[in-house]
């Protein structure tokens, strides 16, 4: 009787209760994102990651550093045929890589612990051109690389790692 006087409207609040209960939670799920690794990135890295990270990484970094350089966002609109083509021979581990990974000044990597460039950078790199890189540690399923730079030496020793 008391649902009768309303129309119905009673049970709203009800209604909009469970449904609001019921909605998984927003945000970045950690085994998709690199959530716990994005707390050891300083202002100034300058990242290569994919780009399922890359629009994740500009929202957490946006308005810390006013151009923190991450390669690459994703949005082909906005990043360009050359930078795309560029990222594609970076992912694909081709032997431009080393040449263009000094092209863009990238010092960082962030990518699935399981992805090949990964394993790649882990590898002692003695041939010509190349530049060696360090683990930084692995963050739930992210890994940081590093490039061996005093600078970079200098924060990983600092942050403990």
């Amino acid at each position: 009787r008391f649902d009768a006087r309303f129309a119905g409207w009673a049970l709203a609040p009800v209604v909009l209760l469970a449904a609001w209960r019921l909605m998984p939670p927003a945000g970045f799920p950690p085994d998709q994102f690199p959530v716990a690794a994005y707390a050891h990135i300083p202002d100034g890295a300058r990242l290569f990651a994919p780009d399922k990270y890359g629009g994740y990484l500009i929202y957490r970094l946006y308005g810390h550093t006013p151009a923190q350089p991450v390669f690459i966002f994703g949005d082909a609109a906005l990043d360009g045929d050359q930078l795309l083509h560029d990222y594609s021979h970076l992912q694909s581990l081709g032997s431009d890589q080393p040449r263009l990974l000094a092209r863009y000044q990238i010092n960082w990597v962030i990518f699935h612990s399981d992805d090949p460039i990964i394993t790649e950078l882990r590898q002692d790199h003695n041939a010509p051109g190349h530049v060696g890189w360090f683990e930084l540690g692995s963050f739930d399923k992210a890994t940081i690389m590093l490039r061996d730079t005093p600078e970079n030496r200098a924060y990983a020793a600092g942050s403990g790692r």
